[in-house]
């Protein structure tokens, strides 16, 4: 069943754009999202393109697909998407305080700063949990920062922001 998180994340996500649209140079996106077992690709765009998307949509997405969530009995994980972008992740030891601090103020060198000292040594899969916070970085710059908000057998939200630099 799902939370009112989800349901409100859901319902704003109804709204966002199918396209591709790419992030952008220095641009800064502070967001929330919902994953499922329907839609496990995470795509780190503009904040007016949907960021979770269908297997299905791999090919088409290209470098802009990110990461994986795996829903199964043991849980959620997350991973990244193999030969579409070298996609480094990692728990971040930061607090959920650091972290609401760096989405709002928009941050830069605090965010690119935790993503380079925390994903130095990645590790995959990613056990997902509420409360969780897991750092980004991809080899075509985007880094980011992701706080689990919700969990369920089927469903994952996150609050997120990252950019590319």
């Amino acid at each position: 069943m799902k939370t009112q998180n989800m349901v409100a994340v859901a319902t704003h996500q109804n709204g966002l754009s199918e396209a591709i649209m790419p992030a952008e140079k220095d641009e800064f996106y502070a967001y929330s999202a919902l994953f499922s077992d329907q839609r496990p690709v995470y795509a780190l765009m503009k904040c007016k393109s949907n960021k979770s998307r269908p297997k299905a949509d791999i090919p088409t997405l290209g470098e802009e697909a990110n990461l994986l969530f795996g829903f199964d009995h043991v849980g959620v994980t997350m991973t990244p998407i193999r030969g579409k972008s070298n996609c480094k992740i990692a728990i971040a030891d930061i607090t959920v305080d650091e972290f609401r601090r760096i989405c709002a103020e928009k941050d830069v060198a605090a965010l690119t700063s935790i993503c380079h000292d925390t994903c130095y040594e990645h590790s995959v899969p990613i056990a997902m949990k509420q409360g969780v916070i897991v750092a980004v970085m991809t080899d075509n710059s985007k880094y980011g920062i992701m706080l689990v908000k919700d969990i369920s057998d089927t469903c994952i939200v996150i609050d997120a922001c990252h950019i590319r630099i």
